[in-house]
């Protein structure tokens, strides 16, 4: 499988890799160190108030396609009803309750046109 999974720290591994080394080494990014949410209420604790001062870390694009809920989960404070997405999305920035990671906007191709690219072509497209 060549999966990829993505951490809430934003580092990217192969998803069998990745699942490996949570399952045998500790449930934190191997790259960061970033805590991830466990089972184990006495951990939890602690990694809660570890882990109090780092902030999700999302490209802009991530966000805009992100339900409403997740967002609003993100802010972790009650906001005026009716709130636009968008407003939604600059309250977490300007509240500093995110981070914000460069990234290009994703673009999609359709099988058959990826297909028919040169090595040259797909090179330029992967930049």
């Amino acid at each position: 499988d060549d999966r990829a999974t993505r951490l809430p720290c934003a580092h990217i591994f192969h998803a069998a890799c990745i699942v490996d080394w949570l399952s045998n080494h500790s449930c934190t990014c191997p790259v960061c160190r970033y805590e991830l949410p466990t089972d184990d209420a006495q951990y939890e604790a602690g990694r809660i108030e570890r882990m109090r001062a780092r902030k999700p870390r999302y490209a802009m694009h991530e966000l805009t396609r992100m339900p409403v809920s997740e967002l609003l989960a993100l802010n972790r404070r009650p906001v005026p009803c009716g709130m636009e997405k968008k407003d939604l999305i600059q309250l977490l920035i300007d509240e500093e309750r995110i981070d914000i990671i460069p990234s290009p906007e994703p673009v999609e191709y359709e099988l058959e046109t990826l297909k028919s690219m040169k090595i040259r072509q797909l090179k330029v497209a992967m930049e």
